[in-house]
This record gives structure tokens, sequence and C-alpha cells, in this order.
């Protein structure tokens, strides 16, 4: 199989070397473990190549990394294709192949930069073997148990039709219902592509929902460019997506929702405000403030875990202020420069969202920052009348409080009283629990979020 050294993913820090502006601001959350996570999910599915499959079957066990264990379901069809699923962490049917040989269970996988190689063995109905994504190394015990379990629905590629551009689509449709309700899924900024929203949409086809992914337009699967689209662009793809669904007849058109995560949150009431279309907003980690809000409550949170210093941390504060008045106004670039250099000298510097160099007049035209900068979700809010489900996590380092508040009063303002809000104690940007940080441990989806939000979908399409 082979395959070179992986490429070192880009960093914050990276892009503020080279003057380019750190990236987009919910991958401050995407930490390590999440990364690793969500690749060596792709890896440990487990099958083989040849119709006679020596591995298939319903694999159960465990992967284990610094004395760290959780649970490991991989499914192995008939036709050599597999599904990996760990509960715990909302990785849920997750596809992948490798090779097979004389007992020898490897693979590899690339996903974007990032390079994950399995080696393993087969002793009659066991495997055990490691996973490997740089330095990252995990154990993996399996045991057969059965036969291979259907993922209860079937994949349609597909395509939605947008001003200047069809993106790529996967509609996830469950086998077992007829004329199923269905969900449209919305991108975080973490990621560009329909994959970054499987878990996700897996979850919602396991239960009897459609659930369509697309890619997101601009950026392809390219991280390192630049994010060159607006909050509007975003939502009026969306609503084609809703277009589409609509027009099919296996899917009931009365009961068509939206599901946006970070970002996504931004974009959701831009596509369900006054809308009809839109039965139903599942809305996660969503700030109900602006970007320039969100900036800064970050950077304090962040400099704050830092051990930053009161004056560091105004001093940061006021170079955002000073940075986002000269997006809104102008102003002198030679000196906002100068001051931003300087300040990325400092080590407090090194993981919060200031630019190396003054903002060019092409990135605030362009950059989906500088152009959504003052963008207040609130308004849209207050146009939505169908019901919402909101979730965050109460260690999230978002203004959750106020994100709380302020969607409180604008569905007061829109009449909306089908309204359901959750804060989770404890949980992450991401709805994970927060692991004790002296000791390393798998990341685990908090087991009330995705409980409350199935229930609460399922009394909203019936």
């Amino acid at each position: 199989m082979g395959g070179g050294r992986a490429k070192r993913r880009r960093t914050p820090k990276d892009y503020r070397r080279e003057g380019r502006g750190a990236p987009r601001y919910n991958e401050h959350h995407v930490t390590p473990s999440i990364r690793i996570l969500s690749i060596v999910s792709l890896l440990i599915a487990i099958t083989g190549c040849e119709a006679a499959v020596p591995t298939r079957g319903h694999w159960t066990g465990t992967i284990e990394h610094a004395g760290a264990i959780t649970q490991l379901i991989v499914d192995i069809d008939h036709n050599a294709h597999a599904r990996v699923t760990m509960q715990d962490s909302g990785v849920f049917d997750v596809p992948a192949t490798v090779r097979e040989n004389d007992g020898n269970v490897e693979g590899e996988i690339v996903r974007g930069s990032a390079t994950v190689r399995f080696h393993g063995k087969q002793h009659g109905s066991t495997i055990d073997g490691d996973v490997r994504a740089g330095d990252f190394v995990a154990q993996v015990h399996l045991r057969r148990a059965g036969e291979s379990h259907a993922p209860g629905f079937v994949e349609i590629e597909t395509a939605v039709p947008t001003e200047g551009a069809h993106l790529a689509a996967t509609l996830l449709m469950p086998v077992k219902v007829k004329r199923p309700p269905a969900i449209v899924l919305i991108h975080g900024s973490h990621g560009p592509s329909r994959e970054d929203l499987r878990g996700p949409a897996t979850i919602f086809a396991r239960n009897g929902i459609a659930a369509l992914i697309y890619d997101k337009r601009d950026l392809g699967n390219d991280q390192s460019k630049p994010h060159r689209y607006s909050f509007q662009e975003l939502a009026s793809d969306a609503r084609d997506a809703v277009r589409l669904l609509r027009q099919r007849t296996d899917i009931d058109p009365a009961h068509i929702g939206i599901f946006g995560i970070s970002e996504g949150g931004w974009i959701a009431p831009l596509v369900a405000g006054e809308n009809p279309g839109v039965a139903f907003v599942i809305d996660v980690s969503g700030p109900a403030v602006s970007y320039a809000a969100v900036e800064e409550t970050m950077t304090v949170a962040q400099m704050h875990d830092e051990h930053a210093s009161a004056s560091d941390i105004a001093t940061a504060v006021q170079l955002l202020h000073q940075t986002n008045d000269y997006v809104r106004h102008g102003g002198d670039s030679a000196a906002l420069t100068r001051d931003l250099q300087a300040a990325a000298r400092e080590p407090w510097s090194r993981n919060i969202a200031l630019p190396r160099n003054a903002p060019t007049p092409d990135d605030i035209r362009t950059d989906v920052r500088w152009r959504n900068l003052d963008y207040d979700p609130s308004r849209s809010w207050s146009q939505v009348r169908a019901p919402v489900f909101a979730a965050w996590g109460s260690n999230d380092q978002h203004p959750v409080t106020e994100s709380v508040e302020v969607m409180r009063a604008a569905f007061g303002r829109a009449g909306n009283r089908d309204v359901s809000l959750h804060v989770y104690p404890n949980a992450t940007h991401e709805l994970l629990v927060s692991p004790r940080p002296e000791k390393w441990r798998w990341p685990r989806l908090d087991p009330h979020f995705l409980d409350d939000m199935l229930r609460w979908t399922a009394a909203h399409t019936r």
C-alpha cells in the first residue's frame, strides 16, 4: 500500500506567520484529540478485497491509547465494505477499506494531508493490531460477534444545483420508512467536505430521517485556502438543498428540516426565516452574536486558559478592536501592521485570531470573517417561526450565556413558543464531555445531548 510521510497540518500560527490571518473562528475548538479521533475512526474499519471475505461479520471490541479504552464496533459485509462505530464518541457507520492477505490485515487512509496506517493479525474470530497517525498509536482488539449488521439506510449520490455551481451531495435514505422526513446538514467552518458531516447524518438516517450532506462552496477540500464566501451565499446553498429534497417524490415535503453546527448555526436562521419549506431547525453550538463578539470572547477565554496577564489580555482585545475598526472604516494600514507584527512576537499571541498584517482591500471584500464581521443573528432568529432545538456546551469558549439570552429574546419577538434550548454541563464546543487534563481520555459525546436531540426530532417529524 505504501505512502509517504504525512504533511503537518497547518496551524493558526502558520497563517499568522505568512500574513494571511488566522483560520476561521471555530478551528480553535477542533482539538488534536478530535482530529485524531476522526482520522483513526476511518481506518479502524477492517475489510478484505475479494468476494470471499475472511473478515466479514459483526466485530466488537476496544481501541486503547495511553491506558484509555473505548468501545469499537466494526461491520464488514460480503462485498468487502466496512463500517466503524464508536458510539460514545459520536462516530457512527464510518466507511473504509483495507487489505487482507493470509491473516494479515493492513491498510492506509489518506484524509487531506493526514495519512493513517493500520496493521493487524487475524486469528480465527479475533483481530489484534494497531493504528498509527504520526506519533499517535492506538491498539485495536476485535472479536467476531455474528453476522454483519445492515446500516438501515442506502446512500444516493446527487448534487445541489446552486447559482454558478453544482455541489456534490450524498443523500442517506432510510430503507424501512416510506417517504421519510428529511434534514439538510449545514457545515461549520472546520471542513468543506460533505464527509465532515457524515457522523450526524448517519445518526439521523439510522433513526428514520433522510439526511442530505453536500460539499461546501469555494474551498474544495483545501483548508489552506482563504474562505471566500458570505453567510448569505451559504444560506442560499442550503435553501437550494432544501428545494432539492422538496422536489423528490420519495421524501415527505411537509417535514424537511435543517441542522446547522457552529458556523452553520449562523446560517440556519438565514435559511429558516420566513421560509415555509423549513419545518424545523436544529442548531448545535451556533453563536447568536456577531463574528466580532465571538472572536473577542474566544480571545479572552483562550488567554485566561493560558494564564496570560490582565495587561496582555487588554492589549489583545485592544488590537482586535483596532483591526475590526480598520475593516469597518479604513485607516493607517502601515501603523496597524506594525502593531500586529509586534504582537505576533509575543508568546500570548500564538493561538488567538489576530492577523499578522492589516487586512488588504481584497481580504475585506472576500474573506468570510471580514465580510460578516457585524452580522447580527438575532435579527434572523426573530423571523424564524419553525420549531427550534438548540444546544451548547457550558465549556464552549463562545459566548454561550449571551447566545441563549439573545435567542430567547428573538423568539419572543417572533412569537415562536416551540423552542427547546439546552446547555450541557462540562461539554465543549463539539458537545464532548471535557476530559480531566491530567490524564488522556477518549473524547465522549454528551449522551444527554444525543437523546434529547433525537427525541425532540422524532416528536417534530411524526
